[in-house]
C-alpha cells in the first residue's frame, strides 16, 4: 500500500509539471499566434502600398566620380 501511495504522488508531482508546461505552451502558441496575425495585417498594409522607385546616380555621374 506505501509502495502504491509513493507512485501515486509521483505521478501526481509529474502531472503538475505537465500541467504547468502545457500552460506555458500555451502561452507561447496565444503569443505566436498574435504575432502571425501582425504579420498578415503588416503583409496586406504593404500590398495595398504604391511601388517604390529607387533612385540611382545617373551613369554619366557615377563614371566621372569614379575616373576622380
Amino acid at each position: 500500500m506505501k509502495a502504491t501511495n509513493n507512485q501515486l504522488t509521483e505521478w501526481d508531482a509529474e502531472l503538475n509539471q505537465l500541467h504547468e508546461r502545457n500552460g506555458e505552451l500555451v502561452l507561447k502558441v496565444q503569443m505566436l499566434e498574435q504575432k502571425l496575425k501582425e504579420a498578415q495585417r503588416d503583409r496586406e498594409e504593404n500590398k495595398n502600398l504604391p511601388p517604390t522607385c529607387a533612385k540611382f546616380p545617373e551613369s554619366i555621374d557615377l563614371s566621372a566620380k569614379t575616373k576622380a
